[in-house]
């Protein structure tokens, strides 16, 4: 869509808050791409942090497709809010992944206990 739709006789791809937006919805799927691998190298090599390696990736998967989401929808603007529309339908799968399977404040008290309770800890 960003490519192909022209916005002040340019492609929206092209505008500089756009290209922005494009660029951390690229570093969003990387990070979240990278904490599930090491989430599951740890299940696979018996890793003592292979809990918590799975609640940050739980974590930061749902907060990225949240914020990635919606970041879409304004991209695309009435267009990705269209029921039916795949943007839309990400909008509303991405908010429930923050509440399902541990809730994002659960994620994040129980990061913050396992962060606390680390050697060297505050």
């Amino acid at each position: 869509h960003a490519a192909g739709r022209e916005q002040f006789g340019r492609p929206l791809a092209e505008h500089q808050l756009v290209a922005g937006h494009i660029a951390d919805l690229y570093t969003a799927e990387q990070v979240a791409t990278r904490v599930c691998e090491y989430a599951g190298r740890c299940w696979d090599e018996g890793s003592p942090d292979q809990v918590v390696a799975t609640v940050l990736a739980k974590h930061v998967s749902a907060t990225q497709a949240a914020r990635g989401a919606a970041t879409a929808v304004q991209v695309l603007a009435s267009a990705g809010s269209r029921d039916g529309h795949t943007v839309a339908r990400a909008y509303r799968d991405a908010k429930l992944m923050e509440i399902i399977e541990g809730s994002n404040e659960l994620c994040r008290l129980m990061l913050a206990q396992h962060a606390l309770s680390a050697p060297g800890a505050p």
